[in-house]
């Protein structure tokens, strides 16, 4: 069994040039058809009240005739039938006193004259309409349209006040010659309403055309762009118009894939490298270890080794983790109102266990004069603060000191960390933020590269601010900016 579609499925599977075409024809050809009816009711008016002056003109001319002399002269009645014969076909003309007696009857073809006969009120070959009549003799003129079968018949009654008598004079006829200019009006645009939507459709059809070809061009180029080449950027992106403003946000996505894709690449790159580092070292330590029976001390180092390696590939999958989480589902994790004070003192104690060792100077004067709410995740939040700090110990000097100041201005709190460090130069600060990047001077040292990065999207998730300034072995100064509550 055929499966039904609507017209509206239909018209949604046109092409659009083919829509556009097809409306276009539509709405020009509403239009154009209310613009032709309009122009024929208006002309069939026009010629209806044209019609009806020259019938009262002739009717007034027929009076003039009638009642020129006192009595009914047989040669005026001849002089105003030749009168009314030239200008009238198929017409009759007739007078009627005030007591409904007809006076006189005049045809295309003969006049004659009626003295004191009565009437009902009918004139060969009409009859005549009482409520026109009354109408003419109350307000002077009374026009009549009479519609037998496809014939129309316009009359005109005309009041005609005289010495002897108050008498109105009917005229009666067709308006052939309005008839044929109105069949030969209707005929052209019948025939224009029958071609117009041809030509609207031919015409919307090349514009269209036209119009679309810069889509088409980036539709082709759109085409060409693949994960190989998305460097590649589609064309008419110099306008302003909406093709022009498409262009320019598809080629704004492009650029966006591509840095995405870059960065992506890059990522997978160092990853493999940071993950097979410590896999390599197990598998090493491993496969000495088997290779004969060792001492209690060999197994106890290798154990140790393991160990070391086996922390380092926990840190680097867990911050791997953390940095998915924190990309794909941000909105899902759970914000609390935490104390400013006890999440950083909870992260430097634990740097402090790490490196036992080293000497920290905190100045959080303003920390314990007033209380500072966050709205955070603690967790994360804690995250950053234990890898700026744990970043400022591991790339300074075990004999310098590590400096954590605390600022506070008005809705913000400044975490500021200053250490006397090898530093960044200014060409690699721009990239410090990027998964695995490494600076050159601190490739020796142990880490993964991703400890700023993962500060950078927990900062950003928590609305704040991140900011490193750093000089090549004078130390670098990171500073957090948060939005506190209280």
């Amino acid at each position: 069994m055929r499966k039904h579609v609507s017209p509206y499925t239909l018209f949604k599977q046109m092409k659009i040039r083919f829509r556009l075409s097809l409306l276009f024809s539509i709405a020009t050809s509403l239009i154009v058809g209310i613009l032709f009816v309009a122009v024929y009711f208006t002309v069939a008016a026009g010629r209806q009240r044209a019609y009806f002056v020259q019938m009262e003109t002739r009717a007034l001319a027929v009076a003039d005739v009638f009642f020129l002399q006192n009595s009914f002269d047989p040669e005026k009645l001849e002089e105003a039938r030749q009168q009314f014969k030239s200008s009238f076909a198929a017409s009759v003309a007739a007078i009627i006193d005030s007591h409904n007696q007809l006076i006189g009857v005049m045809r295309n073809d003969s006049a004659e004259h009626f003295h004191h006969n009565a009437i009902s009120l009918t004139v060969a070959p009409f009859t005549v309409d009482t409520t026109a009549l009354y109408t003419a003799r109350r307000e002077g003129k009374s026009l009549n349209i009479d519609q037998q079968g496809e014939t129309t018949f316009y009359e005109v009654y005309l009041f005609h006040p005289d010495k002897q008598d108050n008498y109105v004079i009917v005229v009666r006829g067709v308006d052939k010659q309005g008839a044929a200019l109105l069949d030969s009006l209707q005929s052209v645009l019948l025939f224009g309403m029958s071609i117009f939507p041809l030509i609207a459709f031919g015409t919307g059809w090349i514009f269209t055309g036209i119009a679309l070809r810069p889509m088409q061009r980036v539709t082709a180029a759109a085409k060409q762009i693949s994960v190989s080449n998305l460097s590649r950027r589609l064309p008419e992106a110099e306008g302003k118009d909406e093709i022009a403003m498409l262009a320019q946000t598809f080629n704004s996505v492009f650029e966006q894939l591509e840095t995405a894709f870059i960065s992506q690449k890059r990522f997978i790159a160092h990853a493999s490298h940071e993950l097979r580092t410590p896999l390599t070292i197990l598998e090493g330590e491993v496969s000495v270890a088997l290779q004969k029976t060792r001492t209690e001390e060999e197994y106890r180092q290798t154990l140790e080794t393991m160990q070391r390696t086996v922390l380092r590939l926990h840190r680097l999958t867990t911050n791997l983790l953390t940095l998915s989480r924190l990309e794909s589902a941000q909105s899902d994790l759970p914000m609390s109102n935490e104390f400013f004070d006890e999440m950083l003192h909870h992260s430097i104690a634990d740097v402090r266990t790490r490196f036992p060792q080293r000497e920290f100077e905190i100045h959080d004067e303003q920390l314990q004069q007033r209380e500072v709410i966050i709205h955070c995740n603690r967790e994360l939040l804690e995250t950053a603060f234990t890898n700026i700090i744990e970043n400022a110990v591991k790339y300074s000097n075990r004999d310098t000191t590590v400096q954590i100041s605390i600022v506070i201005s008005g809705k913000v709190c400044t975490l500021i960390v200053r250490d006397e460090g090898l530093g960044i130069s200014s060409d690699e600060l721009q990239h410090i933020f990027t998964p695995f990047y490494r600076a050159e001077r601190t490739r020796l040292l142990k880490g993964t590269g991703v400890g700023l990065a993962l500060v950078k999207a927990i900062i950003n998730l928590h609305s704040g601010s991140v900011l490193i300034e750093s000089q090549p072995d004078k130390g670098t100064t990171v500073k957090v900016h948060l939005s506190i509550i209280v």
